[in-house]
């Protein structure tokens, strides 16, 4: 019987040393990464556990002891500290209640489950499953001791084992709640009966989710290939327990490992693509190295973009300051900016803001993207439309262009400024006729003694800050009328002039005839 046992222990050696990714450990000391949180990154946490020959944690080691690799390289600057005594874990317990567990299996396992519970801390959410031919949740995650000893001491055993579906659900379940400690913890005397999943089904969502499953299996001999395949490519333990008589003893040793591991701090030097990338942890201890292998997610974490002291729609002119506050995990190393889908600036240098000149724009609609990038790879971006007005702008609206002038004439402008506004000019031609400060902008005009023709009338608006805008148009100033009397004056000495004329030819003609008679 000895020599078969110990077939069976080495051929579940062999297996794992060739199908699990982490790699063995030394007899005298064992390493576990339990769980990867990468959630902050490039911040990566991992909890890892350390144990000698008996399954008891190792509790006195120093940060030089360990060793990191990521993705095959060393890294240099990291943490290792003890998990603090306050730190919560959210934790799963998932108890067999098929049939092979009636009579005194379950009393032995209600009791060592509640003797669990009850040496927990009391931040510790505890979440209760029981399984048989179907998976139960009997709670939800609480800190009420007393509530779910009273769950425990309710359930009864029948039926077979869906082992498979618990685990899967186990970890689903961990997955809902917030970034932080995870595990869940079987008890078993059996093999998957009833499942419609594979194990690998379940080994892969607690991988995904990041959750290490410990086991305790009541005389599972037979089955502890399966236990312990489960547990080591998760990151928890196969405890195996004999007799029931045991299993208070294994329950303890599950609590003590979960509460005694090493936070393993460090930032990741891998961009944020949302890929699975390696972590290798050694430990020396004893003269004896273990070393475990286990994947993050390098997370995407977005940049938040809030563009400051600019709203959407706003209208702006001249040189406008574009400046943004960011949000990230970490520091933004690029900040670009882009005018209707055109780079035109790219800032490297905190603030990162950019002055945007919008002199040589068309008026009107502009859309605006910030993209900044922070050195885990993570970006973010921001959106606005920005209207682009004159910074000054001004029109005559009397006289009308074109328009003939005479007499007195009233000069109105219309004008407006971005900023405050100065004065508006007015000029005919190149003469200066007045400066208008105040609105209404009209001033009255004498037209007399100008030139008759075309002449230019400008009105030129100006700033405080000398920014100016000018609008001109024609008008024209007639030849002078000549007076009614002048000209009754003037027929009548043409009518004298006319008359004198004809006598004088009469005069003429009389003479030349009798010229001829003599």
């Amino acid at each position: 019987m000895k020599g078969r046992r110990f077939a069976q222990r080495l051929a579940i050696l062999l297996l794992l040393m060739f199908v699990a990714s982490p790699v063995a450990a030394s007899p005298d000391v064992h390493l576990r990464i339990g769980q990867v949180r990468s959630e902050g990154f490039p911040q990566v946490v991992a909890y890892v556990t350390v144990t000698d020959e008996l399954g008891q944690p190792i509790e006195t080691l120093a940060p030089s002891d360990f060793a990191l690799f990521e993705e095959a390289q060393a890294v240099s600057h990291f943490s290792a500290t003890p998990v603090s005594s306050t730190e919560g874990i959210s934790l799963i317990l998932a108890l067999d209640l098929s049939a092979s567990m009636q009579g005194a299996p379950l009393q032995q396992a209600r009791e060592a489950a509640r003797s669990f519970l009850s040496g927990l801390n009391q931040n510790d959410q505890v979440a209760l499953l029981t399984f048989a031919t179907e998976v139960t949740q009997l709670s939800e995650f609480t800190s009420d001791r007393e509530a779910l000893h009273g769950a425990i001491d309710a359930a009864a055993a029948e039926g077979w084992t869906a082992l498979n579906e618990a685990v899967y659900e186990a970890a689903t379940l961990a997955g809902t709640q917030p970034p932080g400690r995870k595990a869940i913890v079987v008890l078993t005397d059996g093999v998957d009966t009833k499942s419609a999943l594979f194990l690998d089904d379940a080994i892969a969502q607690a991988q995904k989710l990041g959750v290490p499953v410990y086991t305790i299996g009541l005389d599972t001999e037979a089955q502890a290939d399966t236990l312990q395949r489960l547990s080591f490519l998760t990151g928890g333990a196969y405890l195996e327990a004999p007799t029931a008589e045991e299993l208070n003893d294994r329950f303890q040793t599950v609590s003590h490992q979960l509460r005694q591991q090493y936070m393993i701090t460090y930032t990741s030097a891998v961009r944020a693509d949302d890929q699975e990338h390696s972590l290798v942890v050694e430990v020396e201890y004893g003269g004896e190295t273990a070393r475990y292998e286990h994947s993050f997610v390098a997370q995407s974490t977005p940049v938040t973009v809030e563009v400051s002291d600019l709203e959407d729609g706003q209208t702006v002119a001249g040189v406008v300051s574009l400046a943004c506050r960011f949000t990230s995990v970490a520091e933004i190393e690029r900040v670009e900016y882009w005018v209707d889908s055109a780079l035109v600036a790219t800032v490297t240098e905190p603030p990162f803001t950019y002055d945007w000149d919008t002199s040589d724009l068309m008026l009107g609609a502009h859309e605006i993207r910030i993209a900044a990038r922070d050195g885990a790879g993570n970006w973010g971006e921001a959106t606005l439309t920005l209207v682009v007005v004159p910074l000054v702008e001004v029109r005559i609206t009397a006289p009308q262009d074109g328009a003939e002038v005479s007499g007195e004439v009233t000069i109105q402008a219309e004008a407006r400024s971005y900023g405050e506004l100065d004065r508006v000019d007015i000029f005919l031609d190149d003469q200066f006729l007045g400066s208008l400060e105040l609105a209404p902008y009209e001033m009255p005009w004498t037209v007399s003694g100008m030139e008759a023709g075309q002449h230019r009338l400008t009105a030129r608006a100006i700033d405080v800050s000398s920014n100016q805008a000018e609008h001109s148009i024609l008008i024209t100033v007639p030849a002078p009328a000549i007076p009614t009397w002048v000209l009754g004056v003037g027929g009548i000495l043409l009518a004298a002039v006319l008359i004198v004329v004809w006598f004088l030819a009469r005069s003429v003609r009389a003479s030349r005839i009798r010229g001829r008679a003599l």
